[in-house]
């Protein structure tokens, strides 16, 4: 949105998704030279080769692989979200299926309880950071 100058919505409608692909695209690449970040994509961030490529070369890359209907309950009245707000459950749903052997590509790939705390996930996500590290 800052290097735009719009917001994502906007992009969306007016200049289309893989325009807002191509800036996303950018804005990582800028990100990732920065140490010591957390950077938190959206689900289409993950799609592009070359987003892909760059987060698993500069990163490390960690998917929260949360049930379908927890994450449709997250994102479905978010206005910043078009490509949720642009289907319904079932067609979010077959999305993020279609996604996900892509995102089994993250470097730790991180299971969600749809009732877990959040303090629950960070342990979850630090224990696995040190263990790919002990390895």
């Amino acid at each position: 949105e800052k290097m735009v100058g719009v917001s994502i919505k906007k992009i969306f409608t007016y200049q289309g998704e893989d325009f807002f692909r191509e800036k996303e695209c950018e804005a990582l690449n800028i990100l990732l030279e920065k140490t010591q970040s957390v950077i938190a994509v959206g689900g289409g961030a993950f799609i592009l080769p070359t987003t892909h490529k760059a987060i698993l070369q500069k990163g490390l890359s960690i998917w929260l692989n949360a049930p379908g209907d927890i994450l449709w309950e997250r994102v479905r009245k978010n206005k910043d979200r078009p490509l949720a707000n642009n289907k319904n459950k079932d067609d979010f749903i077959a999305l993020l299926n279609e996604r996900k052997p892509l995102y089994k590509k993250a470097n730790i790939i991180i299971d969600i309880d749809a009732h877990e705390k959040k303090t629950k996930t960070v342990e979850k996500i630090i224990t696995a950071i040190q263990t790919l590290h002990n390895d």
